[in-house]
């Protein structure tokens, strides 16, 4: 379930890379996902 979700949130980040980039590369990915969200 978890892989599942992680998998969803590295194709999140990906889709909006040019936006959000920064806080993804900094491996924060509960931030990147709430900005997104």
């Amino acid at each position: 379930m978890q892989d599942q979700f992680l998998r969803l949130l590295d194709l999140l980040a990906l889709r909006d890379q040019k936006r959000r980039g920064v806080l993804f590369n900094k491996g924060r990915r509960t931030v990147t996902f709430y900005h997104i969200a």
